[in-house]
Order: structure tokens, then sequence, then C-alpha cells
């Protein structure tokens, strides 16, 4: 590779290692929170693991309906 060359794209497989890196964070962070709200709620905490779980639920729900979707809308748009 000379250094004229324009660097390329990430690969499939990178792109996802990325995601789902986030995701794996991203789940941690809340995790994380919902410890620190527990300490502070007691009683309450199952309310407050249910409201975190359908945040994740929704959060995954939308990445799966709505990334994959377009992500196969845009390699259709591109082999047209």
């Amino acid at each position: 590779m000379s250094p004229d060359d324009p660097p390329r794209p990430p690969s499939n497989d990178a792109a996802n290692a990325a995601t789902w890196l986030a995701l794996f964070g991203t789940i941690i962070i809340c995790l994380c929170l919902m410890s620190l709200i527990a300490l502070v709620l007691g009683p309450f905490t199952f309310f407050v693991f249910i409201l975190g779980f359908l945040f994740l639920a929704a959060t995954a729900g939308q990445y799966l309906l709505w990334g994959r979707w377009l992500s196969r809308r845009k390699k259709d748009e591109d082999d047209a």
C-alpha cells in the first residue's frame, strides 16, 4: 500500500465488533447506574430494574429492527 492510496473502509467484521463492544459497554454502564439507584431507593429497586430492562429491550429491538432493515436496504441500493 503506497502513501497515495486512499484509506480502506473498515471491514464488516470490524464494524460489527465495534457495534457489539459499544453495546456491551452501554449494558455495563446501565448495570452500574442501576446498582447505584438500588442503593438509594431500597424497596423500589424492583421497579427500577424493570424500567431498565424495558429500556434495554427497546434499544435492542430498535437496533435489530431498524439497523438490520436499513443495512439490507442500503445493500440493495448499492447492488442496483
